[in-house]
């Protein structure tokens, strides 16, 4: 019995001491996960904001995008303190709630961006059309105008009677 209780004490120190070991792995395992997380919605929000200032360039009206957009900054902010502060679970439901965010707002951006470029050509070909027809318009017009006024000066010309002055005989 004597060999028997320092060999128990020997596994219960090493299963104790693998035990902390593992849940040490699997902390800073989740550290690191939380801190890719984070990570990669700072990358989600970047290229979100990317497409909304896309959006805006090609005329959307990107005001409600820029409210989510900052609502997912907010959350991320909040994210990084929590995780500095260790609180790694809170810190990777923010980052993931501030990733789905950032994904929506850069779907409807890019939706904005594409419709808001079909407008403006849209608009650009009923510009060019409405010219050229303007032009077509203006043209006739001044042919059917000269031609009326040509005839109307011929007449003139060929109706009147040449006047003698009265010094000629």
């Amino acid at each position: 019995m004597s060999i028997l209780r320092p060999s128990l004490v020997f596994i219960t120190v090493l299963v104790l001491a693998s035990w902390f070991s593992v849940g040490a792995r699997f902390a800073a395992a989740g550290e690191d996960t939380v801190a890719l997380a984070i990570s990669n919605g700072e990358d989600i929000i970047n290229s979100a904001f990317q497409t909304v200032l896309e959006a805006e360039q090609a005329g959307a009206n990107v005001s409600r995008l820029l409210i989510s957009l900052n609502s997912a900054e907010q959350l991320l902010v909040q994210a990084r303190f929590s995780f500095r502060i260790g609180d790694f679970e809170n810190a990777s439901r923010l980052a993931e709630r501030s990733k789905e965010i950032g994904v929506v707002v850069e779907s409807e951006a890019a939706g904005l961006r594409d419709l808001a470029e079909k407008s403006w050509h849209e608009r650009f070909f009923v510009a060019i059309a409405g010219s050229m027809s303007s032009i077509g318009i203006i043209a006739s017009g001044s042919f059917i105008g000269w031609r009326f006024f040509k005839r109307r000066y011929y007449r003139r010309v060929l109706g009147m009677k040449p006047e003698g002055s009265p010094d000629e005989p």
